[in-house]
């Protein structure tokens, strides 16, 4: 199979149509969202400075490093490390789990938290109090748990 033409393939940077190639040759400082939804050619996301990552569907993605972003959208990322989903809630949003910089994070529709915020959030007397929710929170615990069990 032949490698992928980047300069064929686009994503967006902070609002504007780019290359694969041309963001993966770009000062990534300057980097402060990323849209790359269904990429599939895109193998490392390297973005320190951004804010909002958006990766659904990249499944060669192995790699997503972007420690300031508070909004990471990233399922169907199966090739990324610790990636692992636990479902969808009965609203529709999937929880999801991602190896994110030393721990594992649980996304869900907007939200990123480690586990315990996510227990604490979705638990009884939460901000959310949703029993479906905190069912696949749990679900995500265990599959870390035993992921960190050699």
């Amino acid at each position: 199979m032949n490698a992928p033409d980047l300069d064929r393939i686009y994503i967006y940077v902070n609002h504007n149509r780019v290359s694969v190639a041309a963001f993966l040759a770009m000062d990534k400082e300057s980097v402060r969202t990323v849209d790359a939804a269904g990429c599939t050619a895109l193998t490392t996301l390297d973005a320190p400075q951004a804010t909002r990552v958006h990766a659904n569907g990249c499944t060669a993605l192995t790699t997503l490093d972007a420690p300031q972003a508070t909004r990471v959208h990233a399922i169907g990322c199966t090739a990324l490390t610790g990636y692992f989903c636990a479902g969808k809630d009965s609203r529709g949003y999937s929880f999801y789990t991602m190896r994110w910089h030393g721990g594992f994070r649980v996304f869900a529709g907007c939200r990123n938290f480690t586990l315990a915020q996510a227990r604490k959030h979705y638990g009884p007397g939460g901000v959310s109090d949703r029993a479906d929710c905190l069912a696949l929170v749990e679900k995500i615990a265990a599959h870390v748990e035993a992921s960190a069990t050699p």
